[in-house]
């Protein structure tokens, strides 16, 4: 008996998905990212979620804005795959999303090309000795402000206290960013109307969960 195959990443790596870019075995180069950059700067504004899962949020927000661009980054085949499927029915054209890891993908952009960054429900590592591997931590921020444009924003929710509690006083602590708004409960607050919700932040409004959230913008 053979070994078991991933069958969405072999549907990725022979359906030629035209909404799907694979990570390469030897990482993301900016050769490989350089004719989807030519065809973001059609658009308005560019905009990239870090674990766009199966698309929830960032098809909704590439429909409600087609004068936009969206850029999701997914590390799992299977949610790459559906999210693909999804914005395809859809007939979106203004969406990609690239299969693979997110701060390697980040690092092969140029510089003050993201109009915004979404980071929504990531996992929280909630073990100390796994915490190093958090999205959202110190030595990522200078990354975010680099491919950040002046007036660009990060958004992050979590449903995890501790890990936006963190997040919270590492922001608000670099005078780089200015605080847009924060809330440890959004759906009671004014900015209730101001998201569009991905699929975890669904599941956790259906088991009554505080939302957190806040916004900071590059000065």
């Amino acid at each position: 008996m053979g070994s078991w195959q991933n069958p969405y990443k072999t549907e990725v790596e022979t359906s030629g998905h035209s909404l799907i870019l694979d990570q390469p075995e030897s990482g993301w180069q900016q050769a490989d990212i350089k004719s989807f950059i030519s065809t973001s700067k059609k658009y308005r504004a560019l905009f990239l979620e870090f674990g766009s899962g199966s698309g929830q949020h960032l098809i909704a927000q590439a429909a409600a804005n087609p004068t936009n661009f969206y850029l999701g980054v997914e590390l799992r085949y299977k949610r790459c795959v559906r999210a693909a499927q999804k914005a395809a029915l859809e007939g979106l054209e203004n969406i990609l999303f690239f299969r693979g890891d997110g701060v390697a993908l980040i690092h092969s952009i140029e510089e003050n090309l993201l109009d915004g960054i979404f980071i929504l429900f990531p996992d929280p590592w909630e073990k100390p000795k796994w915490q190093k591997n958090r999205i959202l931590q110190a030595k990522n921020l200078p990354l975010f402000l680099e491919k950040l444009k002046v007036g660009g924003t990060l958004h992050y929710r979590t449903d995890h206290a501790e890990y936006f509690s963190s997040a919270v006083s590492l922001l608000k602590s670099q005078s780089e960013w200015g605080l847009n708004y924060v809330t440890y409960d959004m759906l009671k607050s004014e900015y209730r109307e101001l998201t569009l919700p991905s699929e975890f932040e669904l599941l956790f409004r259906s088991q009554q969960k505080p939302i957190h959230a806040i916004e900071v913008i590059k000065g």
